[in-house]
């Protein structure tokens, strides 16, 4: 029995929207080796794989991507959990992108992924200077909490996470990102789990996997700031 890692991309590996960095992969793939981990990511596949280098995703046990409802082993195609979301809930999207007070937002506020949907005021198509400026506007006005919090109240059987900078994570109740722990768990080959998350606040996507760890009471869940405070972490662990 052995330690699995999982280890949630933006934020822990790489910045937000950019590529893995250089130093930083070095570091990673001298690290990992002989060693089991495994990539959960709230975007698409293609989206994961436009940060990560290939020496990165050839090494890991698995890739789990769309917030866990896509699973990956060597390029082989595990699962895939498909969901449609309802009318209703993309006319309270619309409402709600319509009426936001911000003043640079964009046409394109939903992406539909494997078994969820991103929401974005901001626009999905924003760079990472004007997801900035809509993450220190949010930071203000905290916008992105009321969104989730009337969406939890008129659609209690769905998942509303803050994901990014700019976007709000949608799925059914239990699509979340737990479903890796769950499945890596399932494997009976690992005695601890520790998860490697920049968003383990109440309401961030990646709570839920804090959530898990602490039930099962089988590992650790490391709140991590940026790649620079996963690095310092990886060096103190025996």
């Amino acid at each position: 029995m052995k330690t699995a890692y999982l280890f949630d991309i933006d934020g822990t590996l790489t910045p937000p929207t950019k590529f893995m960095e250089e130093d930083f992969i070095y570091f990673f793939l001298e690290w990992s080796e002989n060693k089991d981990f495994f990539l959960v990511g709230g975007g698409s596949y293609n989206f994961l794989i436009s940060q990560l280098p290939c020496s990165v995703m050839k090494r890991a046990q698995g890739v789990f991507s769309s917030m866990g409802n896509e699973l990956r082993v060597n390029d082989s195609l595990i699962y895939s959990h498909e969901w449609k979301p309802s009318v209703a809930l993309l006319s309270s999207l619309l409402a709600w992108h319509s009426k936001s007070p911000y003043p640079a937002k964009k046409k394109k506020y939903l992406e539909s992924r494997v078994g969820m949907l991103t929401f974005s005021i901001a626009g999905r198509e924003s760079s990472h200077r004007e997801r900035e400026d809509y993450f220190n506007w949010d930071t203000l006005h905290r916008e992105r909490e009321s969104v989730a919090c009337d969406l939890s109240e008129k659609f209690p059987k769905l998942d509303i996470r803050l994901g990014g900078m700019i976007s709000l994570d949608i799925q059914p109740k239990g699509r979340n990102k737990s479903q890796a722990l769950r499945w890596v768990r399932e494997l009976n080959k690992y005695n601890n789990l520790f998860y490697f998350g920049d968003k383990g606040f109440k309401g961030g996507n990646d709570y839920d996997a804090k959530l898990n760890i602490k039930k099962h009471k089988d590992g650790k869940f490391y709140d991590v700031k940026d790649c620079t405070h996963t690095k310092k972490i990886l060096e103190s662990l025996p």
